[in-house]
């Protein structure tokens, strides 16, 4: 069977049938990591995708005709959840996907490693990523107008002085700019003020880890002593 043959196959099906063979070979669970693939952004239309053995994940079918394209890339972007752990990559995917899918984003779940470095450069000399961070928040509160969720999570090893982006102010204050977001949920280690500051300033509930083992809960209070003055 020829390409058209399939195309015009898929087509000839009602469109709420087409809606959930899109949905089972487009959204992912839990999440799709937003990177560009090493052969470039149309393969597999710029992402990696993180997922349970087997489950299908199929996004070069918005590349089947003008008409798939314009019933899927809405359901790519609003009804996946993606995985943000490097903001370089992530630029340059945002970049790659344009300003309309920039739109459509919906859900987010940041990582910061414990390695993170407030200064323009690390302590061995390396460029740092913070200024990306940076970058990349301003710009998901300028074009990713759709965004309703975004989970974040601050890792730390203050053990081995790695204190994470929990104390940069400017990180906490390039993050409330993004505006409109119906749920927000932080986890890890970040400073005594900053569920609150982001609260105020985002207009959402901000939803504190439910983690209740003693072990977190002793390691979140230390990490936050000496951390009450900090205000972004």
């Amino acid at each position: 069977m020829s390409l058209q043959d399939s195309q015009s196959r898929l087509l000839s099906l009602p469109l709420k049938v087409r809606i959930q063979i899109y949905r089972y070979i487009l959204v992912c669970k839990p999440q799709i990591r937003a990177a560009c693939k090493p052969r470039g952004p149309m393969v597999n239309h710029g992402m990696l995708s993180w997922k349970p053995h087997g489950q299908m994940f199929t996004p070069s079918i918005l590349r089947a005709c003008k008409q798939i394209y314009r019933e899927t890339f809405p359901i790519l972007y609003s009804e996946n959840t993606f995985l943000v752990d490097s903001p370089g990559k992530v630029l340059k995917w945002l970049k790659e996907i344009g300003p309309a899918s920039i739109k459509r984003l919906a859900r987010l779940r940041l990582f910061l490693c414990a390695n993170y470095c407030s200064e323009p450069t690390t302590w061995l000399g390396a460029p740092a990523e913070s200024p990306l961070w940076y970058k990349l928040l301003d710009q998901l509160a300028q074009e990713a107008i759709g965004l309703q969720y975004i989970y974040i999570y601050w890792d730390s090893e203050l053990s081995m002085g790695h204190a994470g982006a929990g104390r940069d102010t400017r990180f906490v204050r390039e993050l409330a700019k993004i505006q409109g977001l119906k749920e927000m949920s932080i986890d890890g280690f970040y400073a005594k003020n900053w569920p609150e500051y982001l609260s105020k300033k985002m207009g959402v509930m901000v939803k504190e880890s439910d983690d209740s083992k003693s072990w977190y809960l002793q390691s979140l209070r230390g990490y936050q002593r000496g951390t009450e003055n900090l205000i972004p």
